[in-house]
């Protein structure tokens, strides 16, 4: 996809309050909203334009994804040619890895929040809150009440004003 090189203020006000989320409380945010409200593009701004010292991955997870095809993808992109044992959980292998080299700070980006299985929500979770380095995932999804302890920001459809000069601009 295009990146635009504009954002409308309310969506920019809402990449600094999710920046803020994360440096101040919370280390895990699900973006909430029904398609087509611009929450990939919220994530595609984070990947872009924030957290530059930061190890990024972002994953577009898909009905077919297996929990072990995720959990490579995360590591793949975070740590340099992991080793990574599949009999283990995600935060197992985020552990072990970290102990052998260090990542840096990360920030985890998924696309396609739904179809993360319960027990990756749940891991995903314990990550947050218990991980060695600074770890911020922010996941896109429809499902409330997915992720226990996570912020949940819930995306607002446009303004008319905003609608407006977002077609302005194409």
């Amino acid at each position: 996809t295009l990146m635009q090189s504009q954002i409308l203020p309310s969506r920019s006000a809402l990449v600094d309050r999710i920046a803020l989320q994360f440096e101040y409380v919370q280390n895990l945010i699900t973006l909430l909203g029904p398609s087509g409200l611009g929450k990939s593009y919220l994530l595609e701004t984070f990947i872009t334009d924030k957290y530059n010292d930061f190890n990024k991955a972002f994953v577009q997870v898909s009905a077919r994804m297996t929990d072990a095809q995720l959990m490579s993808e995360l590591l793949e992109q975070s740590f340099r040619a992991p080793l990574i044992d599949q009999t283990l959980s995600l935060s197992d292998n985020f552990f072990q890895l970290v102990k052998s080299q260090n990542c840096g700070p990360c920030l985890w980006v998924l696309d396609g929040g739904r179809h993360i299985s319960d027990e990756m929500a749940a891991d995903l979770a314990i990550l947050a809150k218990k991980s060695p380095t600074t770890l911020y995932i922010l996941v896109a999804s429809q499902s409330v009440g997915q992720f226990s302890d996570a912020v949940e920001i819930h995306l607002e459809a446009l303004s008319i004003a905003e609608s407006k000069q977002l077609m302005g601009w194409y």
